[in-house]
């Protein structure tokens, strides 16, 4: 009984010291993962989250090297959701790093790791290998009005994939899109295929605004950007900042990663404020463009940044609204190659990708250098002739200063001992008077 009793308290010990220890975690859906198969992940935070976890927190490793794999991460009710799609077998490590949180009244810092393996999961019958690997794109819903999913088969062989009463089948390397309805502002949609996935979806309301767990109260309206654009046809959007808190916001810088981007000035956010900025967006160039709108500004004496994602489909002046439909496939998929956006330019037919690759069926060429109006596209050879002229005199000064340049010692002794002999022969030169000598 007495052993039974220490055992007991030790095993209550630990299990009280595993309460205590609990932090930060990240769950997989699914540990066992395929190349170009849907990760689906939850992130939870004990406690409360005092601080955004942005996409530049996010690191992908292989051992100690860093990798890119495509992914997305939203919040809702207390919980991160989180997708990405790897391209290759691995051994990989997701790492979340600063995440502030408080707990208990105590303000807590954590770096968050998930090691996981990708591998093919083979399926031998009949002396034949074939595979299954499914891709759900995207691998949330949120803050829209229409449920689409796209579904791509990235294995070798067939299989069906049923969502709710729907059910497809799908080919290798093929595509297809279902739509949905949902009448409850958070579910998981079960799809199931080879396995089971869950995908989360969110309703909002239009105009409604989740609310993130950060420590600032400035929120945005809409909460991010994301346009097709025609060249030529300048855009006017208006943004709304509303200051939730009752503090006043201060000195705000507001910048954006484009230069095609026009910003209204705003330097005074009062509490409980609302105030509408103007943007104005008048892009040069064909492409795909993702970036942000970093707003600053200063409370209590902090400074504190709020990002505004940014999404430009942008396609040369004259095209249509069907130019602008995203293909399913890849650009090597569609035999075209990815142009650099805001860099190379297509001089064939354009089509994005649902990856947002800017794919080209011709060839991406270097974008042409601007002349300026005016003339100012030869301010080169006027620099180059200001140039030659400075360098002229340069080389005249030189020259002068060479031939005049000061003398050695002795040269200046023996010139000034001239002046002096011919001073004193002029002073004591006799002149002739009336035959006699004269001292002048």
């Amino acid at each position: 009984m007495k052993g039974d009793a220490i055992l007991f308290l030790l095993f209550l010990g630990l299990f009280s010291i595993s309460l205590v220890s609990a932090g930060p975690e990240i769950t997989f859906q699914y540990n066992e993962t395929q190349p170009g198969e849907t990760i689906f992940a939850t992130i939870s935070i004990p406690g409360e989250l005092t601080k955004e976890i942005l996409e530049s927190d996010i690191t992908f490793l292989e051992g100690r090297k860093k990798v890119f794999f495509e992914f997305d991460l939203t919040y809702f009710n207390g919980t991160y959701y989180f997708y990405t799609y790897t391209t290759r077998e691995g051994n990989f490590t997701l790492e979340i790093s600063d995440i502030l949180y408080k707990e208990d009244g105590n303000l807590q810092a954590a770096i968050l790791k998930k090691d996981f393996q990708v591998q093919e999961e083979l399926i031998i019958e009949e002396n034949v290998t074939r595979t299954e690997i499914l891709s759900i794109k995207p691998g949330f819903i949120k803050f829209s009005n229409e449920l689409n999913i796209t579904f791509t088969n990235k294995g070798n062989s067939s299989f069906n994939v049923t969502c709710q009463d729907q059910e497809i089948s799908l080919e290798p390397l093929a595509s297809e899109k279902i739509s949905f309805e949902q009448e409850s502002q958070f579910e998981f949609l079960s799809c199931l295929a080879y396995k089971e996935f869950l995908i989360p979806v969110i309703r909002t309301k239009p105009g409604e605004i989740i609310v993130l767990p950060v420590s600032h109260n400035l929120k945005t309206n809409p909460e991010s950007i994301s346009l097709n654009i025609t060249l030529g046809e300048p855009i006017e959007k208006q943004l709304q900042l509303f200051n939730f808190g009752d503090d006043n916001f201060t000195d705000f810088e507001i910048a954006s990663d484009f230069d095609f981007i026009e910003l209204e000035n705003l330097e005074t956010l009062e509490g409980r404020e609302i105030k509408n900025l103007s943007l104005t967006i008048a892009p040069k160039l064909p492409g795909h463009f993702e970036g942000t709108i970093n707003i600053s500004y200063l409370h209590n004496n902090e400074t504190k940044t709020l990002f505004l994602p940014l999404d430009f489909f942008i396609l040369p002046a004259g095209s249509e609204i069907s130019d602008f439909a995203i293909s399913n496939l890849s650009c090597a998929e569609l035999g075209g190659s990815v142009c650099s956006s805001g860099i190379q330019l297509c001089n064939g037919t354009i089509e994005f990708t649902d990856i947002g690759e800017y794919c080209c069926k011709g060839n991406c060429i270097a974008k042409p250098s601007q002349k300026k109006e005016g003339g100012e596209g030869y301010g080169w050879l006027i620099a180059l002739l200001i140039f030659a002229a400075l360098g002229a005199g340069g080389y005249y000064l030189y020259k002068r200063q060479k031939k005049i340049g000061p003398q050695k010692p002795e040269d200046q002794l023996k010139q000034t001992s001239e002046k002096f002999e011919k001073r004193m022969k002029g002073t004591f030169e006799p002149k002739r008077v009336s035959g006699n000598l004269e001292r002048s």
